[in-house]
């Protein structure tokens, strides 16, 4: 298990002037963080102390996955430190104060193994899952890309970033996030392949079917505006080099960094970036992933009913039965160091 440095939130939280009778926060962002700045600047004094504590901030990002994406927003306004970021600061400190011990776990993987079971036959699996927000911040109407790689079942790297530019629908904000993390995966492919001298396979999940669709064409097709530079993404595609697939948006692990969420979406989208409590000796949020999984059975196995013209009152019988069933899986399923996945979903899918 991989732990950040104590040191670094001490750091901040004596930046900021976090007391011991301060409030502590549940959740990294707070919920005003993309609405319009119209605060005043601050002083230079607080300029000062908001540029070094979000420099400290993006030092530690990588052991803080789950405040990646408020880390992001507040390094945008460290040009000119506003009222409403420093507050911002403060709530992300506020949250870190009562963060408990928790870090990346490292898990052995193999053939088929991930975070999502691979569909690729004797290579090792390397995962890329992408995600976006489109034009999520009020003031520059930029989207979030959001990205995890994994090898095996182990979380390698994850990201939060503002899109260059402004894209025009919520499909291109998704082809951009899709090609900046496969760029990104292409470069860990190389070094993997170099260090461990085998093959190596990329696959690529987006929840976006309007993306995917892009990326099976040829050439802009009606998006005229796109730019040629992203285009390669459908090359590699139909060279054979990287297998792009969807996955459900509410079990995508990139969704993480694109977002301002609730207490209980963030622990579960936590449990599928893979993230231990080393005082708990267990994946956090594992508990509200298994609720999530199991919502996500009993809608499927009630599409699967509608499909095959299920008598309405035999199709609802089967529904509550299979709804008793999900609910004593989930009081019977013990605490463990393993997460819920997709994986599982799949499994009872077929």
């Amino acid at each position: 298990v991989v732990v950040p440095h104590a040191k670094h939130v001490e750091r901040v939280l004596q930046l900021v002037g976090w007391t011991e009778t301060s409030k502590v926060k549940r959740t990294p962002a707070a919920p005003d963080t993309n609405e319009a700045d119209q605060s005043a600047q601050l002083e230079p004094g607080r300029a000062q102390k908001f540029r070094s504590a979000v420099g400290v901030l993006l030092y530690a990002s990588t052991d803080l996955p789950e405040c990646q994406w408020t880390i992001r927003a507040l390094s945008c306004s460290m040009s000119s430190p506003t009222e409403k970021a420093w507050r911002g600061l403060v709530h992300l400190a506020s949250y870190l104060a009562g963060r408990p011990e928790i870090g990346a776990l490292l898990r052995p993987g193999g053939p088929h193994v991930g975070l999502i079971s691979s569909q690729l036959e004797g290579v090792l699996p390397l995962q890329c899952f992408t995600d976006s927000d489109w034009a999520s911040d009020q003031s520059t109407r930029r989207s979030v890309s959001g990205c995890v790689i994994a090898i095996g079942a182990s979380v390698l790297s994850s990201s939060s970033r503002t899109q260059r530019v402004i894209a025009l629908s919520s499909a291109e904000a998704e082809y951009l996030s899709a090609a900046s993390g496969v760029l990104d995966t292409t470069l860990v492919k190389t070094c993997l392949e170099f260090a461990l001298q085998a093959e190596v396979k990329v696959e690529a999940f987006v929840d976006s079917s309007a993306a995917i669709g892009i990326t099976r064409r040829s050439g802009v097709g009606r998006v005229r505006h796109l730019s040629a530079r992203v285009l390669w993404l459908q090359r590699e595609i139909k060279l054979g080099r990287l297998a792009l697939n969807k996955v459900p948006g509410s079990l995508n692990p990139s969704d993480l960094y694109t977002k301002v969420f609730t207490r209980d979406k963030l622990l579960q989208l936590t449990c599928l970036t893979v993230l231990f409590d080393v005082a708990e000796g267990m994946v956090v949020g594992s508990q509200e992933s298994a609720k999530k999984i199991e919502e996500e059975f009993i809608r499927h196995a009630v599409r699967v009913l509608k499909r095959q013209h299920t008598p309405a009152r035999q199709s609802k019988q089967i529904a509550r039965r299979l709804l008793r069933v999900a609910c004593l899986c989930m009081l019977e399923q013990p605490c463990s160091a393993q997460p819920v996945s997709y994986t599982h979903l799949r499994a009872h899918e077929t």
